[in-house]
C-alpha cells in the first residue's frame, strides 16, 4: 500500500467480506497486516482475486500472502510470557 493512498477501512471491509475472522495485526508506513485463520483457505483464493480486481479503487500498490513461521510464533509467545510476568503482582 502506498502512504496515504489506501483506505485502510475499505481495505478491511474487503478482507472480512471474504474471511469473517480476518483479524487486524497493524498499520504501519503505509502497510496493513492482518492474521487469517488457516481454517479459512478456501477463501485465500477468491480474496485474493478481488484485491486484484480492485487494487485501483483501494489504493493499494501492493499485496500479498505470508505464512507465519515457527520462529515468529516462538517470539510472540514469548513476548505474551514477558508481558504476564511484567503485569504480575
Amino acid at each position: 500500500t502506498g502512504p496515504g493512498s489506501c483506505s485502510a477501512t475499505a481495505v478491511g471491509a474487503a478482507v472480512r467480506s471474504f474471511v469473517r475472522e480476518a483479524e487486524p495485526l497493524s498499520q504501519h508506513a503505509g502497510e496493513l497486516s492482518f492474521r487469517l485463520p488457516f481454517a479459512s483457505t478456501a477463501s485465500f483464493g477468491p480474496l485474493l482475486r478481488h484485491l486484484a480486481a480492485a487494487q485501483a479503487q483501494l489504493g493499494l500498490q501492493s499485496f500479498g500472502v505470508s505464512l507465519t513461521s515457527m520462529e515468529e510464533v516462538f517470539l510472540r509467545l514469548s513476548q505474551g510470557e514477558s508481558a504476564a510476568a511484567d503485569s504480575a503482582p
